[in-house]
């Protein structure tokens, strides 16, 4: 067991039985949505980090990580906050056992190679889990992976 988690939130869900990296299943990609450039992504006014670092951390380390991140000519990169996160979600599994869920629950195409396991969010002990979609609390210490963003345009 990886701390102590207690369900905070059910989000609808499904799942995409591919290893998805490279040949992401056009199900489980939204083409219209993300501008990939480089190692970020844009949606909106945000910009994420594309590729996860592979490394675990704590939520605390997770956010310093976050605050030191440099990726094409951008800095200033935060953890980002749990809606933020849930907003990446591209039809999770949930509990139930649905053929058309994605795995992991995030556009594969735009986000490739993202681990279908838990991300924190900065917000108070919160994780997002990209293999069900779902969100759950843990001990700030647990060791989860950080996908940073900036609310920011390309240079």
């Amino acid at each position: 067991m990886r701390g102590t988690r207690s369900s905070i939130l059910a989000i609808p869900a499904i799942f995409c039985v591919t290893a998805c990296a490279a040949n992401a299943s056009p199900a489980c990609a939204e083409p219209d949505r993300y501008a990939v450039h480089g190692a970020v992504v844009v949606d909106g006014d945000l910009t994420w980090q594309r590729a996860v670092d592979p490394t675990q951390k704590s939520q605390a380390d997770a956010e310093a990580y976050c605050a030191t991140l440099a990726l094409d000519g951008l800095s200033g990169f935060r953890l980002p906050d749990v809606h933020e996160v849930q907003s990446l979600l591209l039809r999770p599994i949930g509990i139930e056992d649905r053929p058309d869920a994605c795995s992991p629950s995030i556009d594969q195409s735009a986000f490739p190679e993202t681990p279908r396991f838990e991300h924190w969010t900065a917000t108070n002990h919160l994780y997002v889990d990209f293999a069900d979609g779902r969100t759950h609390a843990a001990d700030p210490g647990t060791p989860f992976y950080a996908r940073c963003v900036i609310r920011a345009l390309l240079p």
